[in-house]
């Protein structure tokens, strides 16, 4: 639906009984410009009795049919669907002579009701589409934008201050990072309301092992915050996302590019292990720390007559890890071959 705003002038109106012509000077869609349009009605309308009038938002016309009691299963003489004419549902109704209940209603009547209904529906549905693909794109525009931040930071700090840069990069990317992964965790949730298709496990287990590493361990132990192996694991996060998200970004609106295809699903190779090593080793060196400081912990008596020891919760999960890490990396296997329209070994064999 195109709205234009006028100016001095007024329109320039045809309006005859088989089609209306419209012309203005106004401001739209396409800046100042010439706007017109021309509609071949389906059967003849009365210019007598039909009138326009110019309001301070629109161009008002009433179109008064010739014959009575009939009924159009569209406004322009072609089956064309023209995309800046829709129905003003609000003002919709059948003629005073028309039947005033659906079981009297001509086939002809039902037909045109059947089909306006159908066109609502689809209206509304494009609506909610619309709004969900620009939400997808925007989240992946913005969780992009904040690794490339943590990555490009990490590129040049290390270019102007060299290894001296590795001692302080939680205290200057740390909170970024933790505002990029709080975020992340609406990736869990969009597979799940089956706006994505992704899987909700492989999902949950990125997001809740860095959300682990970096909120329950790095955040609250500043002995591990200065150790160059935090460097290392930011590196590697941003740079994982800097590739992954523009694929993302594209998928959105349901494009695809060669390059960003190939390096969304060859990057992970490298930097997934290194990933995973680095996540690994920030939990081998914090178990120490929590064993004395019992940190996260729950001890006996409380009002729940349960305790947790957190340390021992990490130990579990480091064994849990090491399958975590070989499902990930299976998972992404099996998605670059089928993306990249790589044979499998069996197909390699039999040929």
């Amino acid at each position: 639906m195109c709205f234009v705003r006028l100016f001095s002038g007024g329109p320039e109106v045809d309006l005859t009984e088989d089609h209306l012509k419209f012309r203005a000077q106004g401001c739209g869609a396409c800046g100042i410009n010439q706007y017109g349009f021309k509609i071949d009605f389906y059967l003849p309308v009365d210019p007598k009795f039909s009138k326009y009038r110019v309001t301070g938002r629109a161009v008002e016309f009433e179109c008064k049919k010739v014959g009575v009691g009939q009924v159009w299963p569209r406004l322009s003489e072609k089956a064309q669907k023209l995309p800046w004419l829709k129905t003003d549902f609000d003002r919709f109704a059948f003629d005073d002579s028309e039947a005033s209940s659906e079981d009297d209603l001509s086939p002809q009547q039902r037909e045109a009701l059947d089909r306006m209904e159908k066109e609502a529906l689809a209206e509304e549905s494009t609506v909610v589409q619309d709004l969900k693909t620009l939400y997808l794109f925007m989240y992946n525009v913005f969780q992009w934008i904040g690794y490339c931040y943590v990555f490009g930071a990490i590129s040049v700090r290390w270019y102007l201050y060299g290894s001296e840069s590795r001692k302080d990069a939680f205290e200057t990317l740390g909170p970024a990072l933790m505002v990029c992964q709080s975020a992340a965790v609406l990736e869990v949730l969009h597979p799940l309301l089956g706006w994505v298709k992704t899987r909700v496990m492989a999902n949950f287990m990125q997001v809740f092992s860095r959300g682990l590493v970096l909120f329950a361990l790095l955040a609250v132990e500043p002995k591990l915050q200065s150790h160059d192996l935090v460097w290392y694991l930011f590196l590697s996060w941003s740079f994982i996302e800097v590739m992954r998200y523009p694929y993302y970004m594209l998928a959105s609106i349901e494009k695809q590019y060669g390059l960003v295809t190939w390096l969304r699903y060859t990057a992970w190779i490298p930097l997934y292990p290194m990933e995973s090593v680095c996540e690994g080793l920030v939990m081998l060196m914090a178990l120490p720390h929590f064993d004395r400081s019992n940190k996260w912990s729950i001890n006996l008596p409380n009002n729940f007559n349960c305790s947790f020891h957190f340390a021992t919760f990490l130990r579990l999960y480091m064994v849990l890890f090491l399958f975590g890490v070989y499902f990930l990396m299976q998972q992404m296997y099996e998605q670059r071959k089928k993306k990249l329209n790589i044979p499998s070994n069996s197909k390699n064999k039999k040929a």
